[in-house]
C-alpha cells in the first residue's frame, strides 16, 4: 500500500464487498477483469450487476445474425462462464434493453440499484468513467445511474421498500488511458482529459490468463475480440494494469500524495 497522508482507516464489520456495476455481458471481461481476479483470489466479495442481456450485440456467426430472443440467451451463459472464471460470487441481470438505456426514465432504474445497494451493501461500487470508455450511450447511461445511486444510498429521504440507508465507503470510475485505445475509440481528446484524472493503478500482471480466459469466453463477441486484442489478432495489447478515477470517497480526511495502487486503500 502506499504511504498515506494522515487520514483514520473505515473498519468494516465484515469481509469487504466490491460492486462492478456495467451495461452489457463481456464488459466485466474486456476491462476490468484482471482487477475482479486479483480480488476475488484475495477472498474479497466481488459482485458484479448487469444493465442488460446484451441482445444487440453483434455476434460472431458467420451464417448471419443470431435471433435477440435467443442472442440474449447465448450471451448470458458466456457471461455466467466468464463469472465463475473470475471468481465474481453473485450476478445479476436486470434485463434493460440492450442500446436503448438512454430512453428509458432513469428514476425507475435508479430506485431498483439503491434498493440492491442498500440490501447488499458493498463498501466499494464501480461503473464507467463519464466517456463511457468507448462514447457507448448504455456505459455512459449506467454511468450516471450507478453515480445518483451511490449518492442516494445514505439519504434518509430516498426511501426504499425495507431497506435500512447505508454508506458506501468508495465510488470508482473504471476508465482506460488514451494510448490503450487503438481499436476502442476515436476519441482520443476527451480520453487524454480523462487520463489526467486517473487515481488509481490496479496491477494485474498474475491474473492475465484469466483474463484471456474470461474474454474468450464470450465467443458472441469474436469479431470485436480479433479486433481489439492483440492475443486474438487485434492491435492492443493486454495491458498489465488496469485504471481507475476515484470519484468519491466517505473517509474522512482521506488523501494520497501518490497514485494509489489498492481500491481497499483506507479501509480495514
Amino acid at each position: 500500500m502506499n504511504e498515506a497522508i494522515s487520514f483514520k482507516k473505515i473498519k468494516i464489520e465484515q469481509q469487504p464487498c466490491i460492486a462492478f456495476i456495467l451495461a452489457h455481458p463481456d464488459d466485466e471481461s474486456f476491462i476490468p477483469s484482471g482487477t475482479i481476479a486479483k480480488y476475488s483470489h484475495q477472498g474479497i466479495k466481488v459482485i458484479y450487476i448487469c444493465a442488460t442481456r446484451g441482445e444487440k450485440g453483434h455476434d460472431g456467426n458467420i451464417k448471419g445474425q443470431i435471433p435477440p430472443d435467443e442472442l440474449k440467451i447465448i450471451r448470458i451463459n458466456e457471461l455466467e462462464r466468464a463469472c465463475k472464471i473470475l471468481g465474481i460470487n453473485d450476478l445479476y441481470v436486470l434485463d434493460y434493453p440492450d442500446g436503448h438505456l438512454n430512453e428509458l426514465n432513469p428514476s425507475e432504474p435508479i430506485y431498483r440499484l439503491v434498493t440492491f445497494l442498500r440490501r447488499e451493501k458493498p463498501d466499494i461500487i464501480i461503473t464507467f468513467d463519464p466517456t463511457g470508455i468507448s462514447n457507448h450511450k448504455d456505459h455512459i447511461t449506467v454511468h450516471k445511474w450507478v453515480t445518483h445511486a451511490y449518492y442516494l444510498c445514505n439519504n434518509p429521504f430516498y426511501k426504499t421498500e425495507r431497506q435500512e440507508i447505508y454508506t458506501p465507503v468508495k465510488l470508482y470510475y473504471l476508465t482506460v488511458p488514451s494510448h490503450h485505445l487503438i481499436s476502442i475509440t476515436n476519441s482520443k481528446e476527451q480520453k487524454r482529459y480523462i487520463d489526467n484524472k486517473i487515481t488509481t493503478i490496479i496491477n494485474v500482471t498474475d491474473y492475465l490468463e484469466e483474463k484471456k480466459k474470461a474474454i474468450r469466453c464470450h465467443q458472441t463477441q469474436c469479431f470485436n475480440i480479433q479486433r481489439v486484442f492483440k492475443f486474438a489478432g487485434g492491435m492492443d495489447e493486454l495491458d498489465d494494469h488496469e485504471y481507475y478515477i476515484l470519484a468519491h470517497c466517505n473517509i474522512p480526511g482521506y488523501a494520497y500524495e501518490v497514485m494509489e495502487n489498492d481500491l481497499l486503500d483506507g479501509i480495514c
